[in-house]
């Protein structure tokens, strides 16, 4: 069972439970269900495909969770960009990963002003903050999301290397290697029920920011039910 079949079960049978906290913004299992398939279907109806590549480039928040999720459930390929690199590494990761389309936070607009055709090279962006907003379309209740059919080794995550020795190299996790961290990640930290995790690493520098609430999604042995994230 994928982590998105987990969200879908928990959504299911514990609606109401709490999965995330973030500044006094509490989201339920069923409304965040609710907002990750509202974003995935938002970019079906722009003509999305399967493991077509959405950029990540967001602060720590619950909204990056709902993205990367979208992304799981659409069958898209998610890749997210570290918020500590400069212009130019911000801009090799954007053109080397191919990646159609941009969810960014407008704190992050100074960076971005400096990478070439930041906007104008992607076939769809949304914000955080602003106008034609990441809020509205997790809000609009008339988005339409059709299931997609995400196999074991479809590619889900793109994550770039911090380029020690050379250019970041982008590494494919399939749905299958994300399951599989989840899942190990939850049975070595020993998570119970009543946990809660506090996270304040950026997510995007996490090899699987699914690590991050490993017991919310993928409660294979009674993991944790509520993350908050600062």
């Amino acid at each position: 069972m994928f982590v998105t079949e987990k969200l879908a079960f928990h959504a299911k049978e514990q609606p109401n439970h709490l999965i995330t906290q973030f500044k006094g913004r509490n989201t339920t299992y069923s409304q965040f269900y609710e907002q990750a398939k509202r974003l995935a279907g938002y970019f079906q109806t722009k003509g999305f495909q399967k493991e077509d590549i959405i950029a990540v480039y967001l602060n720590n928040s619950d909204y990056f969770l709902v993205c990367y999720y979208a992304c799981q459930l659409g069958g898209f390929s998610v890749t997210p960009v570290n918020t500590k690199l400069t212009a130019p590494e911000v801009d090799y990761i954007l053109t080397h990963s191919e990646a159609k389309a941009l969810i960014y936070d407008t704190q992050l607009l100074s960076v971005l002003n400096e990478v070439p055709d930041a906007f104008t090279r992607f076939e769809n962006y949304l914000q955080i903050g602003g106008k034609d907003t990441f809020q509205e379309v997790i809000a609009d209740e008339s988005i339409l999301f059709t299931e997609e059919k995400v196999e074991g080794n479809t590619t889900t995550v793109v994550l770039y290397t911090s380029g020690t020795t050379g250019k970041p190299k982008g590494v494919m996790l399939t749905a299958e290697n994300v399951k599989a961290s989840a899942q190990v990640w939850g049975e070595a930290m020993g998570l119970n029920l009543d946990d809660r995790m506090h996270s304040h690493t950026i997510i995007s520098l996490c090899r699987n920011p699914c690590f991050l609430h490993s017991g919310n999604l993928c409660g294979w042995n009674n993991y944790c039910r509520r993350s908050i994230f600062s």
